[in-house]
């Protein structure tokens, strides 16, 4: 296999990074952040990259991002867990990242983690993938056609209403938003529930919540 493909995955707290060559798969992480500035993400992807060992010259980009891209895809203009991203062009991005220009192709981690597990399973008709981690995504997959809209996305599931029980007691998630998916199911609600199991357990409010929202997505 001559040809290189890297991979990278800016997240809520680190960037993630996969690089495909003649040697197979080298993986690397950077180092955890929290509402990184550009200056910050541009050294925590070069961390990464770094970890993961020499692509020598990749001759694709795949290009996970979070947040709202613009109406010509872009750039993305929110992204609430990773404000450095906003208006950061994706080609300067993958410029800055590997020092040279490449094919670039843009995605979130939900539609990656949805498609990558249709394809590996050789599943047909519609699928829903939901990624959990800082924020939680959605991804919908249609006899192994990506679902998007307006931009260019299934929809941004943490940022729906599933309040349990009082309204005014509900948490407020990291966007702003009180009784989102994202307050009762992200990653720093399940930390402060004391880990995954604790926050999971049956018939508390981050079960409950999930539920609502998976039905709500079956609708």
């Amino acid at each position: 296999m001559s040809e290189r493909l890297l991979g990278i995955d800016i997240g809520g707290t680190a960037v993630k990074v996969a690089i495909r060559n003649d040697r197979g798969w080298r993986v690397g992480t950077s180092d955890r952040y929290s509402r990184p500035d550009r200056s910050e993400l541009q050294s925590a992807i070069r961390d990464a990259i770094g970890r993961a060992g020499p692509h020598g010259t990749a001759s694709a980009v795949g290009l996970c991002v979070p947040g709202i891209p613009s109406e010509d895809g872009s750039k993305v203009v929110t992204a609430v867990n990773v404000p450095g991203l906003e208006a950061w062009p994706f080609d300067e991005l993958v410029r800055d990242a590997i020092g040279a220009p490449a094919e670039m192709h843009r995605t979130n981690d939900a539609a990656a983690a949805t498609v990558d597990w249709v394809e590996s399973h050789g599943a047909s008709g519609r699928v829903a993938g939901i990624a959990i981690g800082t924020g939680v995504g959605l991804s919908i997959v249609d006899d192994g056609v990506p679902v998007c809209w307006t931009d260019g996305a299934a929809g941004h599931l943490g940022q729906i209403d599933v309040t349990v029980g009082d309204a005014a007691s509900a948490p407020v998630g990291p966007d702003g938003g009180r009784g989102g998916l994202e307050a009762y199911v992200g990653v720093a609600a399940v930390r402060q529930a004391g880990g995954i199991e604790a926050a999971f357990g049956a018939g508390g409010p981050a079960a409950v919540a999930l539920a609502r929202a998976v039905r709500g997505v079956s609708a």
